[in-house]
This record gives C-alpha cells, structure tokens and sequence, in this order.
C-alpha cells in the first residue's frame, strides 16, 4: 500500500526536517532595542519535543531578561497542501495577549520563518 503524504514527509520531507531539532537546547539570548545597543545577554534553554504523532514540534523556551524571567512557546508545522513551515508563538515578554503567527520556506540547511508582532 503507497504511504500517505504525511507518512512520506515523515520519512524523509519536510517533517523528517522538522523532527531533526527535537532534543534538549542550551545558548544565550541577546536583545537589542536600538540598533548596534545590546541590552542584555543572558542564558537560555530551550526543549523541543514531536507532538501529535510527529505531525508539529513544540519548542518551549526559558530565558530572563535584566534578570526577569520569561518563557515563550512556539508551535512549529508543514501545511503538506500549500507546501509551507508554518508556527505560532506566544511568550511571557513582548507578545502581550497576542497569538504570533507566521509562515516560511524550505532552505538548504532546513527551513527559515519570519514572523512579525504588535
């Protein structure tokens, strides 16, 4: 029987990358309000996990800034029909009440999405 289009972009498209990344993530975070005028540097951690049968990942994010802590949670797919990444984000820091949203291309290395918020 032929694999549905999920089952083969688990295997080896666009969910095969997605799943790539899943694992436990350590870095640092720097923010910028003004350009070339770093305000912050801080550690951060980050882990990614597969959900609902590799169909999404979910990336759950730890960080503070000036020393506050924050949090954000991203939500992270292929939509197989229109053939883009797509993610949601939410966080503790500058998204308010807001739900970001935001879509993105395959790259060689995997995949980039921009998002924009406010």
């Amino acid at each position: 029987m032929a694999k549905s289009k999920f089952e083969q972009s688990l295997a080896d498209g666009a969910h095969h990358k997605i799943k790539s990344i899943v694992g436990s993530w350590q870095g640092s975070s720097k923010t910028w309000f003004e350009k070339d005028v770093l305000v912050d540097e801080a550690p951060s951690t980050a882990e990614i996990t597969s959900i609902l049968d590799g169909r999404f990942i979910s990336y759950d994010y730890q960080s503070s800034l000036e020393g506050k802590p924050l949090a954000g949670k991203m939500i992270i797919g292929f939509d197989i029909p229109y053939q883009k990444f797509t993610f949601s984000w939410v966080d503790s820091f500058h998204m308010g009440t807001q739900i970001m949203q935001a879509t993105g291309e395959a790259t060689n290395k995997g995949f980039s999405i921009l998002g924009s918020y406010g």
